[in-house]
This record gives C-alpha cells, sequence and structure tokens, in this order.
C-alpha cells in the first residue's frame, strides 16, 4: 500500500480512550455509505437478514438487564437489543443490577465479567439465587473461558460484539422461553 490507507479507512490517534473510540465508531457509522456487492453477496446477505429478521419476529420478546460499565457500549447494546424486539434496561454496575433484580423479573442477564465492585460472575451467581430460571449471558473480551469451572449455567458472548452472534443467542433463549410457555399451556389444558 506504499503508506496509504484503503478508501473508507479512517485512523484515530493512540493513545485513544474507549469512549473517543466508541464515538469515533457511531459517527463512522451514522455517516456510512453503502456498499455495492457483487450480486452473489448481496443474495446471501439477504438471505441471512431474512433468516435473522423471520426468527426474530416469531420469538417471545424478553426483558433483558444489561450490566455494562462502557457507558458507550452499554448504550449500543441495549439499542441492538430493542431493535430485535426486546426490552433492555442497561446499568452500569453489578450493584445498580442487583437493585433492578430486586424491583422487577428480569428472563435474561447479559453481565460483562469485569465490572468495578462486585464481578459480574458473583452477580450472575447471585441473580440465579434470587430468580431461579433468570438465563445468564457472560460476555468478555479477554478471550474464552470455562463457564464449567465457573459452576454457572450460562451462555458465553465474546467481545468486540457481532451483531448476529448477539442475535443468534437471544433467539435461541426466546425460542426456549416460547416452548416452555407452549408446554406450560398444553399441561394445563390436559
Amino acid at each position: 500500500h506504499g503508506g496509504r490507507l484503503d478508501p473508507g479507512v479512517q485512523l484515530i490517534s493512540k493513545p485513544y480512550r474507549r469512549e473517543d473510540l466508541a464515538r469515533k465508531i457511531r459517527h463512522m457509522l451514522a455517516n456510512a455509505k453503502p456498499i455495492v456487492l457483487p450480486e452473489k453477496a448481496l443474495s446471501d446477505e439477504r438471505e441471512v437478514k431474512h433468516k435473522i429478521n423471520a426468527s426474530a419476529l416469531s420469538l417471545t420478546p424478553l426483558q433483558i438487564l444489561v450490566v455494562e460499565d462502557s457507558k458507550d457500549m452499554l448504550e449500543i447494546l441495549c439499542k441492538q437489543l430493542i431493535r430485535l424486539g426486546h426490552d433492555a434496561k442497561g446499568v452500569g454496575s453489578a450493584e445498580a443490577a442487583m437493585q433492578e433484580l430486586n424491583a422487577r423479573r428480569f428472563d435474561v442477564l447479559l453481565t460483562d465479567v469485569n465490572l468495578p465492585g462486585m464481578s459480574g460472575v458473583e452477580l450472575a451467581r447471585k441473580a440465579c439465587d434470587g430468580a431461579p430460571g433468570i438465563k445468564i449471558v457472560i460476555s468478555s473480551g479477554y478471550g474464552s473461558f470455562s463457564l464449567e469451572e465457573l459452576q454457572l449455567e450460562a451462555v458465553f458472548l465474546p467481545k468486540p460484539y457481532n451483531f448476529e452472534a448477539l442475535t443468534m443467542v437471544f433467539a435461541d433463549i426466546s425460542a426456549a422461553k416460547s416452548l416452555a410457555s407452549e408446554a406450560a399451556l398444553d399441561a394445563i389444558e390436559t
């Protein structure tokens, strides 16, 4: 490349804060021009979006508590979950999450592992003790780890977040909730 940047590539100077990076990403996404893809790629993309939209439309909306200490990441996550048709409440600490868990019922707790104060893993354990049946999604940007070693039934969602992975994780949880609701109704009817 001879030191030249590809079209559309922008730099952000180092060192940078996470907030600066998130602001730059939001700005780039808001001002992004559509990318023209070959017809084959377009049909593949339409098929994936159709599958995601079809599955999201037919599933039960979830009440999700999102715990993330990065304010920008918290905002982005909540907006994405709302776009998927769920109700997302975001808080910045495990302590604030405990207050929310005591105040109302949630279907899912999505928490970062590394939080100030109480860890996301400890929060997840307390959430399970206080709300049996709550589903746990643990996220971390520090590589994968064994959920079995943590002795915690949870789904691992790696950072940085991928929209398709986020969609599929919550579609699976929603589908399981829908099936459980249908089974409960069938049991009542018989």
